[in-house]
């Protein structure tokens, strides 16, 4: 039997032909099975071996094209070479390539399942590969330009399975035909339009699968081109594409093929696109798919980033395109066209099929901490747009943002509900620093249905509810400031109402609960009309509401707001009101307000709105139990039946107020006075009392009948006052004033003090009568008064005085009163006239008694009652004071003073002044310059009597505070003493001043004393030269050559005395040849006379005798001592032995000072008998400083030295000379046993 050993094939042709009618049928599907053949084979021949021969091949060569019925239609071929042939029992497998070894694959042959396979690897979409392709395949890869290449490439037939292609994508670019990719819109500044054409893909990762009837890929990843885009980046996205049941291309080029497939064939795509965002660098036109533009351009979003997936495909053949998908949206910021709230942080998640598009939550945040969340439906075709969205925005702040986003009306009642120009307008009126718990708006929550159809009209309607909670509002006709509390209004298409079965609970801003019911009604003209009724209770009166009430008064009504601002007005209040509009925009308000139990502290606005000068009530005034009402219809405001109370006294008023004009009638009964009332009083009148009225500041009561009109901007004021009480006050003192007789009438700018009548008094003193009469006629431009008054039994320092001095004098005048403190009795005589360019006084005083300080003094006279018109007055005129002739007593001595002070641009004055008085009396030195009084009390000048016949002041300056005083006169002194560290008494003298000086402090200064004689340390000296004179440099009083005579000796002193703080001083006093008498009489018991020499000096300070020191010493020469004979003989019976009287020539006393006393520290009475032993009496003791009177005690020595200390001893137990009287005039007396004596003990 034949044995085949190998086959040999010279070359293969390997056919791929499609069948033009049948997509997807080859002609592989018609081969005989091998399984068919080899169970055919094995029942004809049993010896059939299944083994095939070995086979070689030399060229394979690969046809495409398809079959037109039995025809062979060749489209393609290619050759192909063979190596490396692998051959088994059931598999052949060849490696094959072409010409240029830029193709190669390994082509796999398999009996058993029959099959074949060809695998392509890193193939690259040639010209060359695509056609191998099946014709309808090719066609597709045509028309969409398929280009790129495949890791992978797997072309396959299997008996049991049929034809497939399967290709893993390296990188794979198509054009996605618009019918088949996803429905493309571009947006732009806000605008989104519908875009067709064709997408690019460009696909780095997936896989394709052709097996004849349907193109699939699957998990393709890569890069969206939108059709037309030609910048800008590509969107990434992933994905899958099927297409199937197509028709075979047959005979049909590909453009018919590719159109007929698009229009009819099944599809399903799926496109999801990750993360896209526009690029910030480079605004303008983005591509996206057509849901999320409509999105972009319903809510206008900025700064945002996409994630779709969007379905699109055909279920049938000729069926209709579906696209459906969902998509979320990101945004940083964006808002609603038709209701254009700014919007932040959106997040947004959305499903859509077709052109309907279906916001399932779009959240977002508004204004500060609003909340934000969306949802509804949207249908966005190309010629329509339908929108259905449910908006619920919660805390949402109202602001410029929301108003932005309503509707006209709606932002019309707002504006009437939140007018910020308007708050600021009313609480502008509020006084500065007053804390206003009021904040205008608040926050609302919003749920709206919003509904929109291009079709019917291009108008957004908007209907739901607004709910609120402690919202400030205020309306512009009646801008009172209230606090919405929780609460709502519904909104629909004709306005804003308040549910039926409720109202609106507010708070007040002063703290009242109220309610509203009503409507706020769209108009036409897109504005809106109130329909309001309001009610408050248990309110309190604010400014605030007063500034309300004004503002609906009307922009002419500032009188309105000056008056009621002005009252100060504090009450609890119920009000009842209405505010109405109408079709044409008008609206009306009418409100009554109740007040009772109020106060009413007026402010300086008052007294401008009623053009008084300024505030004419006292400070912290008020009135009290108020009621009244208060009406305000469409700007005319009404106060009637006013009562109240002001401590004692009651208050009735009425006050109408239109525009500009007001009617006021007030009655009142004991109402205070003020220090300020005059300010209500006419311009003309005002302006000429309101120094004094401020100067004299009066309180007190009276009556009044006031009535204040104004019309047509003409004023009229009529008062009618009784001045019931008057308080004038000062310096914690206050003069009542009780009228008994007289009014003030006040007829428009004329004032008239009829006949008035005042008894003064202090703590029930009297303190004299005024009377006082005067008229003002005029106008504040021209006007002309007079005014009399005469004031008897004036009391000067009265405050009443005070205050009439500071009328007269100006701040020095009040300056100088008070610093003089004056006191005591006069009559006064007052006349003022004058005008508007003038005045001119007349005052008269004529004193009775006067007390004054000058320089820290008290000075009091009284004066002598006037014999003549022109004596003893002091007269006051515009020109200066006039002092005719004032004589009295000052002190305790008589004083006469004439003199004048001119005032006019210069301050000049001279007075002439006479004294004769005790030396000492505090009244002159008070009148006397300062440095001459401190002077004169600083060296202590006291006793005996003094005289000045000559003294002259005079003074010059521009004011009273800078005053230039000259003073020049002589003292006379008699008996006067001194104290200059030691006594100067009995002194007989002159003392010359002169001096000039302002404020208090030297320009020049002379002073000095001459002495005639006087009486120092026990002796008096006479014939003194010499003076003591100032010396204003060192401050220091000196001794100048100072010198006197005493009995036949001189005295001379020498030194200094200090002026300054320190006071201190120096002397010195020497003594010559001054006889020394002693006393006689009959209890002296013995005498020395002799000469004195001698010096002491002294230093302290004046006033501390603590510091006074000093040491001298006085020698006897020449002396005598004379000793009773009785006590001679009684002495030499006790045998002891004395001196005869001409053996003691002299006496040696060393002395010390030390504060009070002077310290006789050694005294000696020496003899000169040489006959006898020397003899000697020695001791010690002490002088009074004040007195000078000495205590001394002497102790006998004779003998020897020695002996006469031993002997001394028992002298000292029998007797003693004891030396007592003035230090210049000594008494000697001999004392026997001195143990008994009180000296020694």
């Amino acid at each position: 039997k034949p044995v085949l050993l190998g086959v040999e094939v010279k070359s293969v042709r390997l056919r791929l032909a499609e069948s033009s009618e049948n997509a997807g049928e080859f002609n592989f599907n018609h081969m005989v099975h091998y399984e068919e053949l080899l169970n055919q084979k094995t029942e004809s021949d049993s010896s059939f071996s299944q083994s095939f021969p070995p086979i070689t091949v030399d060229e394979l060569v690969i046809e495409s094209g398809y079959m037109q019925g039995s025809t062979w239609v060749l489209d393609y071929t290619k050759q192909f070479t063979l190596a490396g042939l692998v051959q088994n029992e059931d598999l052949i497998s060849v490696q094959v390539s072409d010409e240029s070894k830029q193709l190669t694959c390994v082509l796999e042959f398999q009996l058993e399942p029959m099959s074949f396979r060809a695998l392509f690897e890193d193939v690259q979409l040639t010209d060359e590969v695509l056609g191998l392709l099946p014709r309808t395949a090719k066609t597709w890869s045509n028309e969409v330009n398929l280009q790129g290449g495949f890791d992978a490439l797997d072309v396959s037939w299997e008996s049991e399975v049929g034809f497939a292609i399967q290709a893993e994508i390296d990188s794979l670019q198509f054009t996605l035909p618009e019918q088949h990719g996803v429905p493309w819109a571009s947006y732009k500044e806000g605008e989104a339009e519908h875009i067709h054409g064709d997408s690019i893909l460009d696909v780095r990762r997936g896989s394709v699968t052709y097996d004849g009837s349907q193109v699939l890929m699957k998990q393709i990843t890569g890069l969206l081109v939108p059709p037309g885009q030609t910048s800008g980046d590509p969107l990434e996205f992933s994905g899958a594409l099927r297409i199937y049941d197509f028709d075979s291309v047959g005979k049909q080029n590909g453009e018919q093929w590719m159109s007929s497939m698009l229009m009819d064939s099944p599809f399903k795509g799926v496109f999801t696109i990750n993360d896209f965002s526009p690029r910030e660098s480079s605004p303008g036109e983005v591509r996206v798919p057509l849901a999320a533009a409509q999105m972009l351009k319903v809510f206008q979003l900025q700064q945002w980033n996409m994630n779709a997936k969007v379905r699109v495909g055909r279920e049938e053949y000729k069926g209709e395109v579906e696209v459906e998908g969902s998509c979320s949206i990101n945004a940083k910021e964006g808002l609603y066209s038709a209701f254009p709230y700014p919007l932040h942080g959106i997040q947004s998640s959305i499903k859509f099929h077709q052109n309907d598009i279906q916001i399932i939550e779009l959240t977002a945040d508004g204004s500060e901490d609003a909340s934000v969340f969306i949802k509804g439906d949207i249908y966005a075709s190309a010629d329509d747009l339908k929108v259905e969205l449910e908006l619920f925005a919660g805390d949402a702040p109202i602001d410029t943002a929301l108003r932005g986003a309503l509707s006209e009306q709606l932002a019309s009642i707002a504006d009437m509900l939140l007018d910020e120009k308007t708050a600021e307008k009313v609480f502008g009126r509020l006084e500065p620093g007053v804390d206003v718990p009021f904040e205008l708006g608040g926050t609302l929550d919003l749920t709206l249905l919003i509904s929109h159809d291009s079709n019917e009209d291009s108008n957004v309607d908007i209907t739901g509810s607004i709910a609120f909670k402690n919202i400030g509002i205020l309306h512009t006709n009646f801008p009172y400031p209230v606090a919405l509390q929780n609460s709502y209004v519904i909104l629909d298409h004709e306005g804003l109402h308040v549910p039926e079965d409720s109202s609106i609970k507010f708070t007040g801003h002063g703290g009242g609960g109220g309610h509203i019911v009503g409507s706020i009604l769209f108009l036409e003209d897109g504005t809106a009309a109130p329909a309001l009724v309001i009610k408050l209770e248990n309110e309190t009166i604010t400014s605030a509401l007063v500034s309300a009430v004004v503002d609906s008064a009307g922009e002419e009504n500032g009188l309105a707001a000056g008056i009621l601002e002005g009252l100060g007005l504090t009450a609890t209040i119920e009000v009842a009101g209405k505010i109405i509009g109408s079709d044409t925009g008008d609206i009306e308000s009418s409100f009554e307000i109740s007040i009772e139990n109020g106060t009413s502290t007026p402010n300086i606005k008052l007294a401008n709105a009623i053009e008084a000068s300024g505030p004419f009530w006292p400070d912290g005034f008020q009135f009290t139990e108020l009621q009244a009402l208060l009406s305000i219809h469409n700007g005319a405001v009404e106060l009637r039946d006013v009562t109240c109370e002001s401590g004692e006294g009651t208050v009735q008023a009425n006050l109408t107020i239109n525009k500009g004009d007001f009617d006021m009638n007030i009655i009142g009964m004991s109402v205070p006075i003020s220090s300020k009332f005059v300010e209500v009083l006419p311009e003309s009148a005002s302006d000429e009392l309101v120094t004094a009225w401020r100067l004299l500041e009066p309180t007190g009561l009276m009556d009044a009948i006031i009535r204040m009109n104004r019309t047509d901007d003409e004023s009229t004021l009529d008062m009618s006052i009784v001045p019931k009480q008057l308080l004038v006050s000062a310096l914690d003192r206050s003069t009542e004033m009780k009228l008994s007789a007289g009014t003030v009438q006040v007829e428009g700018t004329n004032v008239f003090l009829n006949s008035m009548q005042f008894e003064l008094s202090e703590n029930g003193v009297p303190q004299g009568v005024i009377d006082v009469s005067g008229e003002v006629l005029g106008s504040e431009d021209e006007h002309e008064f007079s005014i009399t008054a005469q004031w008897d039994d004036a009391v000067l320092d009265s405050p009443f005085t005070r205050a009439i001095t500071a009328i007269v004098g100006g701040d020095s005048g009040i300056e100088y009163y008070d610093a003089m403190k004056p006191d005591g009795k006069a009559s006064t005589t007052l006349f003022a006239s004058g005008d508007s360019e003038e005045m001119s006084y007349s005052i008269d005083v004529v004193p009775e008694t006067l007390t004054l300080t000058f320089h820290k003094r008290r000075a009091s006279a009284v004066f002598e009652a006037a014999q003549e018109p022109a004596k003893n007055v002091i007269h006051f005129y515009n020109d200066g004071i006039h002092f005719d002739n004032l004589l009295g007593t000052l002190g305790q001595g008589a004083v006469s003073i004439d003199g004048k002070i001119s005032s006019n641009e210069y301050i000049e004055g001279r007075f002439d002044l006479t004294w004769e008085g005790p030396t000492g009396d505090e009244s002159l030195f008070a009148i006397l310059p300062s440095i001459v009084g401190d002077t004169l009390i600083d060296i202590e000048m006291k006793g005996g009597y003094s005289s000045m016949p000559n003294a002259e002041v005079s003074f010059y300056g521009e004011n009273w505070n800078n005053l230039a005083v000259h003073f020049n006169g002589d003292i006379t002194q008699e008996n006067v003493s001194l104290d200059v560290g030691i006594g100067l008494e009995q002194i007989q003298g002159v003392t010359h001043v002169e001096g000039e000086y302002s404020k208090e402090k030297l320009s020049a200064f002379e002073l000095s004393m001459a002495f005639e004689e006087l009486t120092t340390l026990g002796r008096k000296v006479t014939n003194v030269a010499g003076s003591l004179e100032l010396d204003s440099e060192t401050e220091r009083f000196v001794f100048e050559n100072v010198r006197g005579e005493s009995v036949t000796g001189s005295v001379t002193v020498d030194g200094w005395l200090g002026l300054d703080g320190a006071k201190e001083y120096e002397l010195e006093v020497l003594i010559s040849g001054v006889d020394l008498a002693a006393k006689e009489g009959s209890d002296i018991a013995a005498s020395l006379e002799g000469e004195l020499q001698g010096w002491v000096s002294i230093a302290g300070t004046r006033g501390d005798q603590t510091t006074r020191r000093g040491m001298g010493k006085i020698i006897v020469e020449n002396g005598h001592l004379e000793i009773d004979p009785l006590t001679l003989t009684t002495m030499r019976i006790l045998q002891l032995s004395l001196p005869s009287v001409s053996t003691v020539e002299g006496a040696e006393i060393d002395l010390y000072i030390q504060g009070d006393d002077i310290i006789l520290e050694d005294i000696s009475l020496r003899s000169s008998d040489r006959g006898i032993s020397p003899f000697v009496l020695e001791g010690e003791g002490s002088i009074d400083f004040e007195t000078m009177e000495m205590y001394a005690r002497l102790h006998p020595r004779a003998g020897l030295p020695i002996i006469r200390d031993i002997a001394g001893v028992l002298n000292d137990q029998f007797y003693s000379i004891d030396v007592t009287g003035k230090l210049l005039n000594p008494e000697v007396s001999i004392v026997p046993l001195p143990f008994l004596s009180s000296q020694d003990k």
